[in-house]
């Protein structure tokens, strides 16, 4: 069976993904990325510095993306029900495209302030 479709690359600015995953390096990223989308999810893998509003150094497995997000929001739900219960919601972009709201220590706004990505 081929791999199941994977984006990669940098996002337009702002959009709205589901993280999935944060890891070091691209290849388990990938890998995660993959189960995402044969769990019939749209799914990629983007680099977290390409996206200031993401915490840099990451390879980050996404769902995604979202019109916006409560698009986003809605399919978290989704996602969780097929096992992915650590995603949450995160902009990528600029900062500014993603509402401007960095909190202090470089953590990204969003759902999960915890979290790597």
């Amino acid at each position: 069976t081929a791999p199941a479709d994977v984006e990669d690359g940098p996002l337009p600015s702002p959009s709205w993904v589901l993280v999935v995953s944060s890891e070091g390096n691209e290849a388990r990223a990938r890998e995660v990325a993959e189960v995402v989308a044969a769990a019939g999810h749209a799914a990629g893998v983007l680099r977290s510095d390409d996206h200031p509003s993401l915490n840099p150094g990451f390879w980050v497995a996404y769902a995604g993306p979202y019109a916006d997000a409560d698009a986003a929001r809605a399919a978290r739900d989704e996602v969780h029900a097929d096992g992915f219960t650590a995603a949450y919601v995160r902009c990528a972009g600029t900062v500014e495209d993603c509402g401007g709201n960095r909190p202090p220590g470089g953590d990204d706004a969003g759902d999960d302030p915890d979290d790597a990505a």
